[in-house]
């Protein structure tokens, strides 16, 4: 059951208004005034064992599990930052089960676009987002690949087929095909990536989530953290050294997905993540940010989702 239809439609519109009111702080991220969804955990996430003092899921063993950098501000500007982390997040992990499985096949970007036109305003749009529901509306919902629903940076129409239900749920759309003749489609019963699970953080002993996230990290692949990103050594970072910044109590901002962790040679350690600026910012689209002190509040909300392949049908082109 979506977040949607726990609430009334008086509940709805004023999460709807609050996050039109706000406006885009950042690249977009507004924590919505909806309850945040209860865990949906089916087995106990990995939280014991010994961690390497590095990992970085863009090169393990000279292989990479991480997929394309994506840029949120194009074709236009959107505050699509927390459908992009999520998205890309899953994205990862699609490919880390895939590779783990002996699949050589092509890798699969899961769609943004589609949160932002069929989610629903009070889980995001180009005005910002919740990726904490995201999560949650992608395991009530499902989810399309960008190949079928591509990037327009736009709170486009989703297209509902009153004849098709999964779950008990009308099945919403942005998956279409244009063909020859100038003509464009929603395509019948497009392939749907599920989350299975879904989740977040518990302080650890020492005061962090710092253990919790490199123990799923390490584990299961990318995860979705929110930052305070309104400072110059995160919007001009260059790709070099590692971005430390004084403790903040601001609100956060923005949404990256985390992709590894590391040390330096003089024992600092830090995260390595992903923004939604493009290949030409960073380290082609990467930075690094200093680990075990919530630098930018990277380790206080951070959520994970694990995914799977839900069936469709393949098309015919012309």
């Amino acid at each position: 059951m979506s977040t949607a239809s726990l609430v009334s439609p008086f509940l709805i519109a004023l999460a709807s208004f609050v996050l039109a009111l706000a406006g885009p702080p950042g690249f977009g991220l507004i924590r919505s005034p909806l309850s945040p969804p209860a865990p949906l955990i089916k087995t106990p996430p990995p939280r014991t064992g010994i961690l390497p003092p590095s990992h970085d899921w863009r090169n393990v063993n000279g292989t990479s599990f991480v997929t394309p950098v994506r840029n949120q501000l194009l074709p236009q500007w959107c505050g699509s930052c927390w459908a992009i982390a999520v998205t890309s997040s899953l994205s990862d992990r699609l490919k880390i089960l895939r590779i783990r499985g002996g699949d050589i096949g092509a890798d699969v970007e899961l769609s943004p676009q589609h949160l932002l036109s069929c989610a629903g305003s009070e889980i995001g749009s180009c005005e910002g987002g919740d990726d904490h529901l995201a999560y949650e509306w992608i395991a009530s919902n499902g989810i399309e690949d960008a190949t079928c629903s591509p990037y327009r940076a736009a709170d486009d129409q989703c297209h509902s087929r009153p004849d098709v239900t999964r779950y008990g749920q009308l099945e919403k759309t942005t998956c279409r095909i244009c063909h020859s003749s100038g003509i464009c489609e929603p395509v019948e019963n497009p392939t749907r990536y599920r989350v299975e699970e879904h989740g977040g953080f518990q302080e650890d002993k020492s005061g962090s989530n710092e253990t919790a996230m490199m123990q799923e990290i390490f584990h299961r692949g990318p995860i979705s953290c929110s930052i305070f990103d309104e400072v110059k050594e995160f919007t001009c970072y260059d790709g070099k050294g590692v971005i430390d910044y004084p403790p903040v109590t601001k609100d956060v901002t923005h949404v990256v997905s985390v992709v590894g962790f590391g040390e330096e040679k003089n024992g600092g350690k830090y995260w390595i993540a992903r923004h939604s600026g493009g290949v030409y910012w960073g380290d082609n689209g990467f930075f690094r940010i200093r680990r075990g002190n919530n630098t930018l509040r990277i380790e206080q909300f951070c959520y994970w989702g694990t995914v799977r392949v839900e069936g469709g049908e393949k098309i015919c082109t012309d």
